[in-house]
């Protein structure tokens, strides 16, 4: 059996649009297509600060994404559909994704 690589595992990112395109998001909501949104679901919520990193990592677990702000963890508790993980995202942020197969 083979096993999925990386560049097919991260292809199975869905990022869906929750406001509409002709004003400026107010938030963002992303879930991994593989497990759908019964786990893995973010939602990125605008807030006002200075511009940060934000890494947003897919590793061991299947059940939440691993978050970092400026290197520090920030993982929200709940990811799923009705409680979406929030991310505070400040304008000007440098958002990573990565997923590592372990």
């Amino acid at each position: 059996m083979r096993t999925p690589s990386l560049i097919s595992t991260s292809c199975l990112l869905v990022i869906i649009l929750v406001a509409t395109v002709a004003r400026a998001q107010e938030s963002l909501m992303m879930t991994c297509a593989q497990h759908g949104n019964s786990m893995m679901t973010l939602k990125f919520v605008r807030e006002p600060g200075q511009s940060r990193n934000v890494e947003v990592i897919g590793q061991a677990s299947t059940a939440r994404w691993t978050v970092t702000i400026d290197g520090q963890a920030a993982t929200p508790p709940t990811q799923i559909l009705n409680s979406p993980g929030e991310v505070p995202v400040h304008v000007g942020d440098t958002i990573t994704f990565k997923v590592q197969n372990s």
